[in-house]
């Protein structure tokens, strides 16, 4: 299951992989049907654009409008403090592999010899490292690229950590 969390098949606003498994379940017809249940009574929660919540309260907007406006991004849901224990967690434990893990995320060379002369503990070379890719990363794809890019550099410990992280409700 929490495979199928961090690939984003399976989701609170997308039960059908779960609700696949209890039909093949020939004698469970009741988590069959507290399935159907939780799909009629469960309200997606949606990515809002944070400008049009921004214009909202400077314009009265009716909810309709608000949710044509939502974003199929699969990451936007991650909360605020789900990326900063994502990050904290790869500052921390990265050390000395930031140069490998830099290049695998495909920054320039003479950023990484920039963020190395101008910081001197690895943690925040770590820091800038992650500010400079975040930058330059694609918003649907940076979590998957970056668990890629640790797994390159043979962090591949941190990558499940952040695969963990990812599985949280938090």
């Amino acid at each position: 299951m929490r495979v199928l969390e961090i690939r984003d098949i399976l989701s609170e606003d997308n039960v059908m992989p779960l609700k696949e498994v209890a039909s093949r379940l020939s004698n469970n017809r009741e988590l069959l049907r507290k399935i159907d249940n939780y799909e009629l009574t469960h309200v997606p929660r949606g990515n809002i654009n944070q400008y049009v919540i921004d214009q909202h309260h400077n314009h009265s907007t009716s909810k309709n409008e608000t949710i044509e406006t939502m974003n199929s991004n699969p990451l936007g849901t991650m909360s605020k403090r789900k990326k900063e224990r994502i990050l904290e967690t790869i500052t921390e434990e990265i050390g000395i592999f930031w140069r490998d893990l830099a290049r695998n995320l495909k920054i320039r060379e003479c950023v990484i010899d920039e963020i190395d002369l101008n910081n001197k503990n690895l943690s925040m070379k770590a820091a800038k490292l992650l500010e400079a890719y975040e930058h330059k990363a694609d918003p649907q794809r940076w979590f998957f690229v970056l668990c890629e890019a640790l797994e390159k550099a043979r962090r591949k410990d941190i990558s499940r950590s952040l695969q963990d992280i990812m599985s949280m409700n938090i």
